[in-house]
């Protein structure tokens, strides 16, 4: 079981699948999760016995830990949320709202300018999003392309070619989880052969 899973399943107020993946973890993610999975219930399930499990599996965890990548340290960050909205309001219920990726800490692209282009390639393109390090590696469908990118908000990349023209998914590699965008090639121009044979 990966922790990007159990994120996800976090992310989503899965709680169920959450509490069933959480033992498949290795340390140190699996106090993290076990806090996670303790608070998704407390919070959206009304089961507000699990805030003390959820309180007392997240003192165990030193998020600076190198093992954690960004999606955790956004999960630890959302239980200290509402671990704290517990406390000021004990005996309120949580509700579920939409989901913004852009409070992710982790890379993202929002926009791809211009968004589509010529099948071969070449062409040089503006990728803008959140997060980005300062060499950005973009995932082109299934090519990788790199680019500097200026104070984490913007890169400029060439486009790589493609096999077959129509839309594909454009993300920060590694990072397809947090959001895409869609870049279209081009099919080729055709022109059409005059009628007749001279």
């Amino acid at each position: 079981m990966s922790p990007l899973q159990t994120y996800y399943s976090f992310s989503k107020g899965r709680c169920g699948e959450l509490s069933d993946e959480v033992p498949q973890l290795d340390e140190p993610f699996r106090t993290l999760y076990e806090s996670a999975a303790a608070a998704c219930i407390a919070a959206f399930e009304s089961k507000p016995e699990k805030w003390v499990l959820a309180e007392a599996k997240l003192s165990q965890v030193n998020i600076s830990n190198a093992a954690f990548d960004c999606f955790d340290r956004d999960t630890y960050v959302l239980l200290q949320s509402l671990i704290s909205f517990h406390h000021q309001f004990p005996g309120y219920r949580v509700i579920r709202g939409q989901a913004i990726s852009s409070r992710t800490s982790c890379p993202l692209i929002t926009e791809i300018s211009p968004d589509h282009g010529p099948q071969q390639g070449g062409q040089e393109v503006q990728v803008r999003g959140a997060n980005l390090p300062s060499t950005v590696v973009i995932d082109f469908g299934g090519a990788v392309v790199s680019g500097v990118s200026i104070n984490g908000v913007e890169a400029t990349l060439t486009t790589p070619s493609s096999d077959v023209p129509g839309p594909t998914d454009v993300s920060v590699h590694g990072y397809a989880f947090t959001s895409k965008v869609a870049y279209t090639y081009d099919p080729p121009s055709q022109t059409s052969e005059p009628a007749g044979s001279p």
